[in-house]
């Protein structure tokens, strides 16, 4: 199982400043991210080569994007080290809202093994049972669930997906197979030094739960 994308999202807590130093912000990462533009309403700097494939900033948010990241830490680390930096030139000392969300991928050998696993495993027998007695045939499914704990709430998403298109440049993502979408958030008011808090607990709660999550939902009946 792969990471096929990671994105991050502050909401930000009185962000004005990014009028007077949007200059500042693309000083600081030109050579990094060589597409650039910039706005009233908001800045956009992109490299599609690069992991961190993408950076917005507005007055109300900071949005990061990254294409298949190795690793969780590698999207928690750079979350939290680029917020911080651009919340620091903008002068934002708090947000209203944090989030990650990792979009993990299992490549399947064919489009009905992957519907087969997601319904089979994800879907109550009551309702199938429900749906066969109505003549009907359940070919594929969206499961969504909504979780929280102390530390984070999460969003969870399983889904068959397959690409539309070859990409432009050989990469390590299978063209089918079952998506776990997981966005995990904080939606109180969090102050900027807390991030680094934030980024840990995303951290551990995807290293102890992504993966039994995907074994249960993958498990052959």
């Amino acid at each position: 199982m792969v990471i096929a994308n990671g994105y991050f999202q502050a909401s930000l807590v009185k962000g004005w400043r990014y009028l007077d130093d949007a200059g500042k912000v693309v000083n600081r990462w030109l050579d990094q991210f060589p597409d650039t533009t910039v706005g009233i309403e908001g800045l956009i700097m992109r490299n599609p080569d690069a992991i961190m494939r993408e950076v917005r900033v507005s007055v109300d948010r900071i949005w990061l994007a990254f294409s298949a990241p190795d690793t969780v830490r590698l999207v928690c680390d750079q979350s939290a080290k680029i917020c911080t930096e651009i919340s620091e030139i903008i002068d934002v000392k708090s947000y209203t809202r944090l989030g990650i969300r990792l979009q993990y991928l299992q490549a399947t050998p064919d489009v009905e093994s992957c519907e087969r696993l997601v319904t089979g495993n994800l879907v109550p027998d009551s309702f199938r049972t429900l749906l066969n007695e109505a003549g009907l045939n359940l070919r594929s499914a969206n499961v969504n669930v909504d979780l929280y704990d102390s530390k984070l709430k999460v969003r969870l998403s399983v889904r068959p997906v397959r690409r539309i298109r070859k990409p432009s440049k050989p990469d390590k993502l299978p063209d089918m197979g079952v998506m776990f979408d997981i966005d995990m958030y904080q939606d109180q008011q969090t102050e900027r030094a807390k991030i680094s808090t934030f980024v840990r607990a995303v951290e551990a709660w995807s290293k102890e739960n992504v993966y039994r999550i995907a074994e249960f939902s993958l498990r052959e009946n």
